[in-house]
């Protein structure tokens, strides 16, 4: 009966090793951080994204979360009726493609009124990054 409970005991442990494996895809993901921000360079906090694997709304910084290497993030931009900009840990973003719809507006990210900056209407949907 002891070996009995001895087997058994081993075979939970090694189905909880075996279990606690699941519901990863497998990768290692990167992430990175940029801000949405006002000219100031202020947070602009609660604004929803979709950067694929990254989700959620931007904190009280601006932040997002996002995988460098697949960088393509989409945010809802209704009710904002701001200039906006994209930010890292150093200063305004330049260069990041972007098209806005229903608006049609595209462009580059500081191309627009300054650096870092971009166009939108306050009913689109935004999509920034490598698409």
């Amino acid at each position: 009966m002891k070996k009995y409970k001895q087997i058994l005991l081993s075979l939970m442990v090694i189905s909880g090793l075996m279990l606690s494996g699941c519901g990863s895809d497998g990768t290692n993901r990167q992430v990175d951080i940029h801000y949405l921000t006002d000219i100031t360079g202020a947070g602009i906090p609660y604004v929803p994204y979709d950067c694929g694997f990254y989700y959620g709304v931007t904190d009280a910084y601006g932040a997002y979360e996002f995988d460098p290497y697949d960088y393509q993030c989409e945010f809802d931009m209704f009710g904002l009726y701001e200039d906006l900009y994209i930010f890292d840990e150093i200063g305004p973003l330049n260069g990041l493609r972007y098209e806005c719809l229903p608006s049609i507006i595209g462009g580059y990210t500081g191309d627009f009124i300054g650096p870092g900056s971009f166009d939108y209407n306050t009913d689109d949907f935004c999509l920034i990054g490598d698409y």
